[in-house]
């Protein structure tokens, strides 16, 4: 290293950052600059001021896209089993919250307990954000870093407009691609309901298709929620009416109500499954307890039909109080919210 050091402990360098050659003695001083002190904002400037160019190490995105891949597999936020702050299991119903000092989520639980307060980070310990543009310039620090949920929330940031950004859904687009690129399954999800909007982009159905089936494939179950409604309207697909059903079962199976729902209008209708009234029946029953508001005014009524029924041959009159599309099932439920 040539007499080089350690710009953290000032010991002989032995190795140096592959992007800007700054020096380290260690592995440890070099992560600890990169996660606590820094480096990770600071190492794109280093290398223009060098005149040197940003190179990705291949290996960086596969860590990401690894990353990203065990974020899906839990259906939740940050790879991690349940959330951090509290280790409750994560509700495949809530949105996590990105904590933008260390890009790690947590539930709507804890993040409702901590936002309107001045607590500092139960996870890292920095204190309380002090306004949106603090926010913001957190939140940039793991973008310019690579961090593939931070670049998703960024483009969650500039749709909504919030952090005291100017709204803006082809931005959003923007950043949605850049961290599904990197392997970030909810941005790819996003990315997909774009293409579905035309917002932010050139509208089209079959790259939303294709999409939603890229998140839905790695276990994404508001994806696969979606792509169950694609796959049943056939929107930029064939019509297939009992992958539809499988794709709403798989989401159904992980608790997401939404899918519950829609699973249970498929069976009513006997959309590419046989025609069940009793397990439609229980699968409103499961969404409606878990706070989902068409699934318990599905139940309502199908309690009153029954109470004014003359016979037990209400089943037409039920099924037409409660058989309708997918679409009119999503458009009926609850809205999956954004990240805070």
């Amino acid at each position: 290293m040539g007499g080089a050091k350690c710009v953290v402990c000032a010991r002989a360098g032995r190795h140096s950052c592959s992007r800007c050659q700054t020096s380290y003695c260690s592995v440890e001083c070099q992560t600890r600059d990169w996660r606590e002190l820094g480096h990770r904002a600071a190492c794109a400037r280093l290398v223009r001021e060098r005149g040197g160019a940003v190179v990705t190490p291949p290996e960086a995105r596969a860590r990401a896209t690894a990353a990203a891949a065990a974020a899906a597999a839990r259906g939740g936020g940050g790879g991690a089993a349940r959330c951090p702050a509290c280790d409750d299991a994560w509700d495949v119903n809530r949105e996590p919250t990105m904590m933008l000092c260390c890009a790690r989520d947590v539930c709507d639980k804890c993040s409702g307990a901590l936002l309107p307060t001045s607590l500092p980070c139960p996870l890292c310990g920095t204190p309380a954000s002090r306004d949106a543009a603090w926010s913001l310039a957190l939140l940039r620090r793991h973008v310019d870093g690579g961090h593939p949920a931070a670049i998703a929330y960024l483009g969650c940031a500039f749709r909504a407009g919030y952090l005291g950004l100017v709204p803006s859904r082809k931005k959003a687009a923007k950043f949605y691609r850049r961290a599904a690129d990197l392997g970030d399954v909810r941005a790819t999800l996003r990315l997909g309901a774009a293409y579905a909007a035309g917002e932010g982009v050139k509208l089209d159905r079959r790259k939303a298709a294709r999409y939603y089936r890229v998140a839905a494939d790695a276990g994404d179950a508001l994806a696969q929620c979606e792509l169950g409604y694609v796959l049943h309207e056939g929107l930029g697909v064939d019509r297939d009416a009992a992958e539809a059903a499988r794709y709403l079962r798989l989401a159904a199976n992980a608790g997401l109500a939404e899918a519950e729902f829609n699973l249970g209008a498929a069976y009513e209708a006997g959309s590419g499954v046989d025609r069940d009234r009793a397990e439609a029946e229980r699968l409103y029953a499961r969404a409606a307890a878990r706070g989902h508001r068409a699934a318990a005014a599905t139940v309502d009524r199908i309690a009153g039909l029954r109470r004014g029924a003359r016979s037990g041959d209400d089943r037409s009159v039920v099924a037409r109080a409660v058989s309708r599309s997918l679409r009119d099932a999503i458009d009926g439920g609850d809205d999956a919210s954004e990240p805070a």
